[in-house]
């Protein structure tokens, strides 16, 4: 009986030992599978991260770049309204300068010949007999009608030009708005010869 009890624990430890080195290869290759698969979750994450950051770089740094063209941009158009504005005390400065203003003005708004011409109190000594000659044979040339244009009885205060005005039909001929008009319509141009933009 000694023999067989021996050769059954023998078998029986031999057994454990086969089940004990199988169960040890198999731990090791699920070990090794997970290693592999955890350090291809850890390159994706990282990836993935890494694609994260450089998306947001980008973000960020485009959106700074808008930015600062929106700035770039405001810089530009608050000097471009400081040179229109200049250009308004210019003309309003030079008096030679100023008359002529006023006639392109009359040239370039009169409709029926018979408008009245509503100025400023500060230009009451600019409008002679003369002068209001002078504008209605200019109105004549350019529109081709009898003109008979007249100063208003009221003033206003236009901060400089005329309004030329017959009945509800006013033309705003003000140095101010005749400026920023031709600043605005002109605004490429200017641009470009300022800041070399085409």
């Amino acid at each position: 009986m000694g023999k067989v009890s021996d050769r059954i624990l023998s078998e029986a430890s031999e057994k454990a030992r086969q089940l004990t080195d199988e169960y040890a290869r198999k731990a090791e290759n699920m070990r090794a599978v997970y290693e592999e698969a955890w350090k291809g979750k850890k390159d994706e994450n990282e990836r993935k991260l890494r694609e994260l950051y450089e998306g947001e770089m980008k973000r960020l740094v485009s959106a700074r770049r808008l930015e600062m063209k929106k700035r770039i941009l405001a810089g530009k158009r608050e000097l471009l309204r400081e040179l229109a504005v200049k250009a308004g005390d210019i003309i309003r400065g030079d008096p030679e300068l100023y008359k002529r203003f006023i006639e392109l003005g009359i040239a370039k708004g009169v409709m029926t010949g018979s408008e009245e011409i509503v100025i400023s109190d500060s230009d009451r000594d600019i409008f002679s007999s003369e002068f209001i000659a002078l504008l209605n044979d200019l109105a004549a040339k350019a529109s081709g009608l009898e003109c008979s244009l007249r100063l208003s009885d009221t003033t206003e205060d236009t901060g400089g030009g005329i309004y030329l005005r017959e009945g509800r039909i006013n033309f705003n001929a003000t140095v101010d708005v005749t400026v920023n008009a031709a600043a605005e319509e002109l605004e490429s141009e200017l641009a470009a010869m300022l800041f070399g933009e085409n």
